[in-house]
């Protein structure tokens, strides 16, 4: 029995090489064996979510797991990157949209985003020089709150108050946000 201790990258070498050779399902899985040696290796984590992006899924399960796994991959990314705005952006679109597709947002989806945003928002410092960066961030909170809002909502007072804040500190870094101006407008219309 003999053990070969490969590196995270040998395992990289071997991606690379896969992604030459159009073996997109062999790359993505080298891929994801080089970031288990280093998981902060930026370079290696976008190479495995574009790896990802190229495997064409056999079956709707399969389909659902290279999307979970997308989604843990894109986190990652945001969470390494750290300050960086637009890959924040990046990963909470991501999140926005699966949120959109449900049809119908539940509290703890958006709890789950908001608590997101919540981490991110620790890289931003209030006040700061990227004040504005931060409040382009609260604007995912905000539009994820206002998902639930409305006549039968069961928001409290807080909730609609702590959304309605993000939103106006959302539009004002972005005062062309539509889509943040019409979740102000949806939560203004929400009854506590």
């Amino acid at each position: 029995w003999k053990m070969v201790n490969k590196t995270g990258e040998t395992h990289a070498t071997v991606a690379r090489q896969l992604e030459t050779e159009g073996k997109w399902r062999q790359a993505e899985e080298a891929w994801g064996r080089a970031v288990g040696h280093e998981k902060t290796n930026l370079e290696w984590l976008r190479s495995w979510r574009s790896a990802l992006e190229n495997v064409k899924p056999r079956t709707k399960t399969e389909y659902q797991n290279f999307f979970a796994e997308y989604i843990r991959i894109s986190k990652q990314i945001a969470t390494v990157a750290r300050a960086e705005l637009e890959v924040a952006e990046e990963y909470l679109d991501i999140r926005m949209a699966f949120l959109r597709r449900l049809g119908i947002a539940d509290r703890a989806s958006v709890e789950g985003i908001s608590t997101e945003v919540e981490s991110m928002l620790v890289w931003y410092p209030e006040g700061g020089a990227l004040e504005d960066d931060r409040n382009r961030l609260r604007r995912y909170r905000g539009i994820a709150w206002s998902a639930i809002a409305g006549p039968a909502s069961t928001l409290t007072r807080e909730e609609i108050e702590s959304a309605k804040a993000d939103l106006a500190a959302a539009l004002s870094a972005d005062a062309g946000d539509g889509e943040s101006a019409r979740s102000l407008i949806t939560l203004l219309d929400t009854q506590y």
